[in-house]
Order: C-alpha cells, then structure tokens, then sequence
C-alpha cells in the first residue's frame, strides 16, 4: 500500500493535527500514520487519502509520496528535481521553517533548472525539513474555492458573528461522525454546522431556543439544498429531546455577539455538558468551546461525569476572548 503525505495548516498546527487523527478514527481507517512538524505521513490507499482529503478543513495540499530521500549537498537535490521532471512532474520546492534553504539556493547557483508551475499540470512537491527531501504528487486544496459559497455572508441569513464555514467543518469533523450517520448541534443558530455536516453526507438534528434562529437555520438549510439531510426543532440544550446521536458538535453562545437565552452562562454550559451524556451514544464525541475564564468549572463538570478528555485546546478569536476547545468522549 503507497503511503499519502497530508500537508497541514501551519497556523493551527495542533487543531490541524487533532483534525486529522479524529478523520482516521470517523473513517474507521485504523491505519497507522505519524506527524512531522506540518506533515502528516499515512499508511493509505487512493480512495481512503481522497475521503481524508475531501473532508479535511485544515488541509493545504496532498498526495502519493514518490521519493523520501537525505539531502545533504545540492548536487542531490538537483539529481532529485532532474529525476521527477524526466517523470513529467513540473518540480515546486518548500523549505519548511528555512531547512534547506540554503541548499536549494547553491543548486539554483549550480544549474538546477526550475520554472512556475501551470494550471493543470502534474506537479512534484519537495519538501525540505532537517535533512530530508520529501517528494509526493501535489493535489493542492483551496479553502476559498471549498467553503466560499457557505460562509456566512453569502448565506440568505447572517448572523455578526457566526464561525466561519471552514472552523464549523473542523468542529463536525472533530466529531468523528461518518457518512450517513447524525450529528447533534444543540446551538445551532442560523445553521452552519448543518450546513458543514449536510455537505459531507452526515444527517444533522439542528436545535435552537431562540426562534428567531430557528427560522434562520431553515432558510438557510433549503437555501443549500439540505432538507432531506437536516432536522430543525425549536427546544431548549438544557432539556433536550433528542437521544442516541452519534455525536455532538456545537458552538454555544458566549462572547460579544452573542447572549444566552434566560440562563447565566455558567449555568447554561454546565446543564448542556451534563445533558450530552444522555443524548450521544456510548463512546460517542462531543465538541464545543467554552471562554478560557470558565474553563475550570467545565473540566470539574467533565471529570465528575466520567468523560473523558480527548482533546483540550486553546484558541484565540480576538482580544477579548480566548476560548478552549474540547473534545470529549462518553
């Protein structure tokens, strides 16, 4: 089997890499891969890299790796480079972090011939990190081609501060939800974590206590074509209705542009963690974000309900609110 190099966010390497591990587990892959620094090396076939691929939000390129080579001298790189373009490859070189910055800069003084690559050709990615050169079939991934017709404002309804279409992705997927199966939003205002799940084939129940966004979330949801995939209900996270999801994803309101609706926000997010125990099914996920300074009251919350921890992450969204990412595990 080939092995499939994944080439990471480098902004938000640690939410890249959980992003990742978590598509492993939701595909049921069982695979065996390894990160080194923004790279993701994987043990997979065609189609299993190609789902990990269409899925993945925090993603910049991926491919087949043809070469793993020690590169020392510039005399090996420019055998390399020489070697994939007589392959039909038009050869594109990363120095990550600067390592190997300056062997490429003598191979270029020794004659090593390269050019910008074209519009539909096959390219050959090189990356350089301590000491190696890591070739692999370049299939490059635009995130505002992938999520520029879902985000926000290009929705009939938009709502100042919802999350950007990419971020909800990330949350769904952390979710570990496969292919036709539910997820639960129980936070759903205007519908962008439905819309993220709808788009990969995932059936998603879409809550809100507000009205208001529930009439948002339907406008939205038929707006993209998602009816048959999306259920929207008007009820309260505290005291659900819904059970046996396969898991939970949700953004609950905290923050300047957004308010709880007649509970304090502490009590809110310790009566919806509380909840999620009898709505997502054994071994289930759930993923939300919680403001830094209530961060220990939810992980007390956790631990006394016998969750476990996958996943704890800090993220920052502006000066005034840094929020700490969870991902746990009933």
């Amino acid at each position: 089997m080939p092995l499939f190099v994944f080439k990471l966010s480098n902004e938000l390497r640690s939410l890249s890499r959980a992003e990742f591990r978590a598509l492993i587990e939701a595909e049921a892959l069982g695979r065996r891969y390894e990160f080194v620094g923004e790279l993701a090396i994987a043990d997979l076939g065609n189609d299993e890299s190609a789902r990990i691929a269409e899925r993945m939000a925090l993603l910049r390129s991926w491919g087949r790796i043809l070469e793993c080579v020690e590169i020392k001298k510039p005399s090996e790189l420019i055998t390399l480079v020489k070697k994939l373009q007589s392959e039909g490859f038009c050869v594109a070189i990363d120095c990550i972090r600067g390592f190997g910055k300056e062997v490429v800069e003598k191979a270029l003084g020794e004659g090593m011939k390269m050019r910008r690559c074209r519009d539909g050709e096959r390219v050959a990615e090189v990356v350089l990190s301590e000491g190696l050169a890591l070739a692999y079939e370049m299939k490059r991934v635009k995130r505002s081609y992938r999520f520029g017709s879902r985000e926000p404002h290009k929705r009939p309804v938009y709502l100042p501060g919802t999350m950007k279409a990419w971020l909800a992705r990330v949350f769904v997927n952390l979710a570990r939800v496969r292919r036709g199966n539910t997820l639960f939003d129980p936070f759903c205002g205007v519908g962008g974590f439905a819309l993220e799940a709808c788009s990969m084939g995932i059936k998603c129940i879409c809550a809100d206590i507000d009205e208001r966004m529930v009439r948002g979330a339907r406008r939205n949801v038929a707006y993209y074509g998602c009816d048959d995939m999306v259920d929207i209900c008007l009820c309260d996270a505290a005291q659900t209705p819904v059970a046996n999801v396969d898991g939970i994803a949700t953004d609950p309101p905290y923050g300047r542009m957004s308010t709880p609706h007649g509970y304090e926000l502490n009590q809110l997010l310790m009566k919806f963690v509380e909840e999620c125990v009898d709505v997502v099914h054994n071994h289930g996920y759930i993923v939300f974000a919680v403001p830094e300074a209530i961060d220990s009251a939810i992980y007390s919350i956790i631990n006394k309900k016998g969750l476990k921890v996958v996943e704890r992450l800090l993220n920052w969204v502006h000066g005034g609110l840094v929020r700490v990412l969870y991902v746990i595990q009933r």
